[in-house]
């Protein structure tokens, strides 16, 4: 189950259209074991993608179904149609955010919200039902990302941290920071609990990161890297450092994969879908090429360079090989041409309201509720080795 900042519930991240309930109206419970949710299990199990997957279709269509988001969930497997419990949480549940990212919105942003777009905060939905109702699904999960603003920030997402201490888990726990918050608080959290960690950088030098990071310091990245890396040695888990691939900052793809090389630890690449002027896959033909020609020209001189990063070096600038070619032929593309994100506050209405019905059995539309849920994130999560940034 996939959680956003509004109460609204998606069985993944990047399903922004087969809305399974929102818990403003319904007990978490309720949403697992509702129709739209058995709705969309049952178009798994005839392999129809047509309720809101496109793009792990796009993805399969693409040849790379071996390494597809859906595959993140092969190792969750379900032993019957109705599981009585979720294996997996992905809570995106607060938009509490220190920074202003270029490719970044006032969803995922509340600095952003407030300072870029002269919009009121977010409306809170987590409340004490919510927290309760939690309390019931930890002991079953396998796995908690947490994820979205910034966690390490955010009072809803150090609640559930809190709570994960209090009630106790053996579940993998991931946090997707921005790296700015190394706080007592978030330390006393890494000592109570094994978090494996990803720290969205998006650079490798520190002109291109101050100017993508707004609100962010290099000095402080590098200093909290340190930190992080130390505690991650201490227990044991996972660091890695993610990167969202786009116009601004292609040029330094291959330097973020030595600095990870360079430091010991993974990284990992997102897709950039939106805003468009800033994602590579929105490029027209020549300047996608031109974005090609330099990476295959770095690759050719410096080759030898790449350790561990090289597994991720090859795959991405493969990836957009591939796609210059479709591009070139004029050929439309499943989800980049074609995906639009749902921006109208009737539609989403309508949406929302079929939801209801279906999760509570109703027959008036809700009042009260958030009149749209979010939009998808401009930064969408590949599959596995890929980051969740």
């Amino acid at each position: 189950m996939y959680l956003d900042q509004r109460g609204f519930v998606r069985a993944c991240c990047m399903n922004d259209s087969q809305l399974l309930g929102n818990v403003a109206d319904a007990r978490l419970i309720d949403i697992w074991r509702g129709e739209p949710a058995q709705e969309l299990r049952r178009a798994m199990e005839r392999h129809d993608f047509g309720l809101g997957c496109d793009y792990c279709a796009w993805q399969v269509e693409r040849d790379r179904a071996s390494t597809a988001f859906a595959r993140w969930f092969d190792k969750l497997p379900v032993d019957s149609a109705m599981p009585e419990w979720p294996r997996q949480l992905e809570l995106a549940i607060s938009n509490t955010c220190n920074l202003q990212c270029a490719m970044c919105n006032g969803e995922w942003s509340s600095s952003i919200r407030s300072r870029r777009e002269r919009l009121p905060p977010l409306e809170k939905v987590y409340d004490e039902r919510f927290f309760d109702d939690l309390r019931d699904f930890i002991p079953h999960l396998k796995q908690v990302k947490l994820l979205g603003g910034e966690p390490f920030l955010a009072a809803e997402t150090l609640r559930v941290l809190d709570l994960l201490v209090e009630v106790g888990t053996d579940a993998t726990i991931h946090v997707t920071t921005n790296g700015t918050q190394w706080t007592p608080r978030a330390e006393r959290v890494l000592d109570a609990l094994p978090i494996d960690i990803a720290v969205s950088i998006d650079a490798a030098t520190r002109a291109t990161y101050e100017s993508i990071r707004e609100g962010a310091s290099w000095d402080d990245l590098t200093r909290n890297l340190d930190l992080f890396a130390e505690k991650a040695r201490q227990r044991g888990t996972w660091l890695s450092i993610t990167f969202c691939l786009m116009t601004l900052n292609w040029h330094e793809f291959a330097e973020f994969c030595w600095m990870a090389d360079d430091r010991g630890i993974n990284c990992d690449v997102n897709t950039v879908m939106q805003p468009d002027h800033l994602s590579l896959f929105k490029l027209p033909a020549p300047e996608l090429a031109e974005v090609v020609d330099g990476l295959d020209a770095i690759d050719a001189q410096h080759g030898a360079r790449f350790g561990p990063s090289r597994r991720v070096w090859t795959a991405e600038l493969d990836r957009l090989r591939r796609h210059l070619t479709d591009r070139s032929v004029g050929r439309t593309i499943t989800n980049v041409d074609t995906h639009a994100p749902d921006t109208t506050m009737r539609s989403t209405f309508e949406r929302s309201v079929q939801v209801h019905l279906a999760t509570k059995g109703g027959d008036d539309p809700v009042e009260g509720r958030p009149a749209d849920p979010a939009p998808r994130a401009p930064v969408a999560h590949d599959g596995p080795g890929h980051g969740d940034g």
